[in-house]
């Protein structure tokens, strides 16, 4: 049954209607799964994006009202399949997750990482799994110019299990200042079943003084720090960029100083969804 009357509630009302059905209008985050692969200028939608960005497409949708709404509140695009389809969110607080397999490949192949136009240019935030990267075979450059391909690139989130890692290290995720997102993957023909996933990371820059206080951040990976200090430039980085022939420009170097790398915790339930939206993915595992 519509409700003939919703136009005259006053403009808070029906934001928080709006916010109460698609909760990505307000502070609630989306994490975006998008594929890309070196060598090739377009963007693909990931596994469970489409389902991710359901509740946004149907308010952009519905009425001139909530579509005003959504544009207020998700102001940023990302361009798909060169142009030919665009998801909208919000590139400070949302996350762009790559493919695993991103860094994957033969161990001859090169990687030319180049910008795509109406995604590079777009993305504050990534995240990626640390442990997928070919370190041996990737040079310093390989990394650095995928990293500057992203002109706007502020913060690398990196993937850790969290069941590999004890709780006292982990009781960070549970604050109010953490980010959520539930993803909930089908097991067979079974609706009820599945494995549920929660997503946590800090929010950032809001919460920059406290995440330095509450994370271990020398307790997740080994690579995690290997990759923070890689991309802080000390004299002794600078030293080896030297030898092995790498030259960026300094305003190259600037770009990759601003970036800071941070953990993003994946959970097999045992967190609750504060705040939190549980996506469910009819993709079977």
């Amino acid at each position: 049954m519509a409700f003939a009357r919703f136009s005259s509630l006053p403009p808070e009302i029906r934001w928080k209607i709006w916010e109460a059905y698609c909760p990505e209008l307000g502070p609630q985050p989306l994490s975006l799964q998008i594929d890309i692969d070196p060598n090739v200028d377009e963007v693909r939608p990931g596994q469970w994006l489409f389902r991710q960005t359901l509740p946004v497409r149907r308010i952009l949708s519905l009425s001139r009202d909530s579509r005003s709404y959504a544009l207020k509140a998700l102001p940023n695009t990302i361009s798909l399949r060169k142009g030919r389809g665009i998801v909208r969110y919000s590139a400070q607080r949302d996350v762009i997750r790559l493919h695993p397999t991103i860094f994957a490949g033969p161990r001859d192949e090169k990687f030319a990482w180049r910008p795509v136009t109406g995604f590079s240019d777009q993305v504050v935030s990534l995240t990626f799994n640390l442990e997928a990267m070919p370190w041996k075979k990737m040079k310093a450059l390989d990394f650095f110019k995928f990293c500057l391909s992203f002109p706007r690139l502020r913060y690398i989130f990196t993937s850790a299990w969290g069941a590999s890692y004890p709780e006292k290290n982990l009781q960070w995720c549970a604050s109010d200042y953490v980010h959520r997102v539930g993803l909930k993957l089908h097991q067979g023909d079974d609706p009820a079943g599945g494995v549920e996933m929660v997503y946590c990371w800090p929010s950032l820059p809001r919460h920059q003084r406290w995440a330095e206080g509450a994370i271990p951040l020398a307790r997740f990976p080994r690579g995690e720090s290997a990759l923070r200090e890689f991309l802080d430039f000390t004299n002794e980085t600078l030293e080896l960029m030297e030898l092995t022939g790498v030259n960026l420009t300094e305003k190259e170097l600037d770009q990759i100083r601003e970036i800071r790398v941070w953990p993003l915790v994946a959970r097999q339930g045992g967190v609750p969804l504060v705040r939190g939206r549980c996506f469910e993915d009819s993709e079977r595992l």
